[in-house]
């Protein structure tokens, strides 16, 4: 049996992204654009400046000296006096960008040398302007006029303020999507006070699937509406305007086209406006179920190699992006969830406890079968959500214990940075001024501007 868990009243640590949609001001827009742009050109600079340096040197450019470089272009020539509009820590954050990827691509090459399966990663690769979506300041550049209005750089700019940002500002990040809308996103360090749990008792094991979405062990099924295909036919005739005016756009020896442009915002609409709906749909199932159960199990699916076989259909039904967003809400409402190997044989396996043949033979064509050694007629999805189950329940034990370890070296780690006299991202205290350079706390019960 397993022990219940004690009602504790716990504090952890936390690094939130709140975001907030940009007023419209054709105006102001283009100030911002011409930050984005200068962030493309630099970026694009860093990533010729690192192949330049491997051809030489046959070695990666130190991310240190690479920010020195930058900084004294800057300063001393007359030539990129306009990377002087953006600001410094959006620099170094590019930086740190194209660096996080390189050694992204280091680990997938010594993963593949000794043989560990891992997913492709490729290096950084040069960017168009227009495709360059964001850039980032940290303690400087910006600053909280209120909440609703922040300035970035001289100019100051409304967003729409739907939840005040809990915590203490660590990075504001502005952001372009497809369809030429910008976004602010405030990055917070926070300590979450997380209140004991009112145990359900319940437990299940979820499986994923291509007929249905969730199976779960207590028979519980959920059907995704599968948004990219109820919308595919919109699409295509937003598509096919696209098309009809970029053979325009040829024939008049490529001039730019403005009908061209509006053509591709639509289109761009309409995939924000699925990714909406799938993003909706995958909150509030999540939700529903951290709600439900105190222990969720699932299985460390292949996603990509699931995308190669099934392509379409994987895509729309996000089992990633879900998976993402069931931890959150886990985490928020105290309830677990556990991932079970891989390579665990969940839909071949018969579930009954005193039997648990292998049926080796099951193809995927099979959505039921018959166990040949106690003669148990298995449902393919509720049969790999029992077994889930079974296994999860299994290796809770190890994984609460991982997880204190986990704890425990985490406040370890806390009590050195705070003997060496360098606190890890402590909160400041209440009423610490707002401004550049500074963290900042915004007001907890702020209205909605």
């Amino acid at each position: 049996m397993l022990q219940k868990q004690e009602a504790v009243r716990t504090i952890s640590m936390a690094i939130k992204t709140f975001k907030f949609k940009i007023y419209r001001s054709n105006s102001k827009k283009r100030k911002l654009n011409r930050f984005r742009l200068v962030a493309a050109e630099i970026y694009n600079h860093a990533i010729a400046l690192h192949k330049r340096y491997y051809r030489r040197y046959k070695k990666h450019l130190d991310e240190g000296h690479l920010k020195a470089h930058l900084a004294k272009l800057r300063r001393q020539r007359p030539k990129y006096n306009h990377w002087n509009r953006l600001n410094s820590t959006s620099v170094q954050d590019i930086v740190e960008r194209i660096e996080k990827s390189y050694q992204a691509f280091f680990a997938y090459l010594k993963a593949k040398k000794s043989g560990k399966p891992t997913p492709k990663r490729n290096p950084p690769k040069f960017k168009k302007w227009a495709k360059y979506k964001s850039f980032t300041m940290k303690h400087s550049g910006w600053k909280l006029i209120k909440p609703g209005i922040i300035r970035i750089g001289t100019t100051d700019y409304r967003y729409h303020n739907s939840r005040p940002v809990e915590g203490i500002i660590s990075t504001v990040t502005v952001l372009r999507d497809a369809c030429g809308d910008y976004y602010v996103l405030f990055t917070s360090n926070l300590a979450e006070v997380l209140e004991p749990r009112i145990a359900t008792g319940k437990m299940a094991g979820m499986d994923f699937g291509l007929k249905t979405f969730l199976t779960l062990s207590d028979a519980t099924t959920i059907t995704s509406p599968q948004f990219f295909r109820q919308g595919q036919k919109e699409l295509a005739v937003a598509q096919r305007k696209v098309s009809s005016k970029e053979v325009a756009r040829q024939k008049t020896a490529g001039k730019k086209s403005h009908s061209h442009d509006k053509a591709q915002q639509h289109l761009a609409r309409k995939h924000r406006r699925i990714q909406h709906q799938r993003q909706d749909f995958q909150h509030k199932t999540s939700l529903q179920l951290a709600i439900t159960y105190d222990q969720i199990f699932v299985e460390d699916l292949d996603i990509v190699a699931l995308k190669r076989q099934w392509g379409r259909k994987v895509s729309d039904y996000g089992f990633t992006e879900f998976l993402q967003i069931l931890d959150q809400h886990c985490h928020d409402q105290q309830s677990l969830l556990v991932n079970v190997d891989r390579w665990f044989p969940s839909s071949k396996r018969c579930s009954v406890v005193s039997c648990g043949y292998i049926y080796k033979e099951l193809s995927l064509k099979e959505r039921s079968w018959v166990c040949p050694q106690c003669h148990t007629v298995h449902n393919r999805d509720f049969n790999a959500a029992t077994n889930l189950y079974q296994e999860g329940t299994r290796i809770l034990p190890d994984f609460l214990q991982k997880q204190e370890a986990l704890q425990l070296r985490r406040e370890l780690v806390r009590a050195r940075f705070k003997q060496a006299g360098r606190p890890a991202k402590q909160l400041v205290p209440d009423g610490a001024s707002s401004g550049a350079g500074a963290s900042v706390r915004l007001p907890q019960g702020s209205s909605s501007c």
